[in-house]
């Protein structure tokens, strides 16, 4: 197995996971003030969303330009959109820079994964909790980017 196969592989996991945390969530989870500064699960999925822009950005542009909303709907829709772009990159650019690929991957990347365990604690505190699941037994495919669980 490649590399690509294992980043794409990654990218709908990281999809299939946060579907399943924010699936059938209201406003009221969507504004969750934890308190301590903690952020707002829809300012973690901005910030997810951006992550995936950063990743995307870089490698076609070399620069990043931020995402900005406000709506959790078009939130959710922007991180999709930029997993999908992402995806579609990996799997068809052979000429990704190694390093920046291991950057990519070791930053923005990796670091949605862990807002994902941010948003089920949060999901947890607003009461609404979901039931464990074990991911590996789920039948998580490449280029499936939108709620597939």
């Amino acid at each position: 197995m490649d590399y690509k196969t294992i980043l794409r592989q990654y990218l709908a996991t990281l999809a299939f996971r946060c579907g399943y945390a924010i699936n059938k969530t209201d406003e009221s989870y969507q504004e969750f003030d934890a308190g301590y500064g903690a952020w707002t699960p829809k300012q973690i999925m901005l910030h997810m969303a951006n992550l995936m822009k950063v990743a995307g950005d870089y490698i076609e542009f070399g620069k990043y330009t931020p995402y900005e909303s406000d709506n959790w709907d078009n939130i959710i829709e922007t991180y999709s959109i930029q997993l999908e772009r992402l995806d579609k990159l990996f799997e068809k650019t052979d000429d990704i820079d190694e390093k920046l690929l291991i950057e990519l991957f070791q930053g923005p990347i990796c670091d949605a994964m862990t807002h994902v365990g941010q948003l089920l604690t949060l999901r947890r505190m607003n009461g609404n909790p979901v039931d464990g699941k074990a991911y590996w037994k789920e039948k998580i495919e490449l280029g499936k980017f939108k709620y597939h669980y």
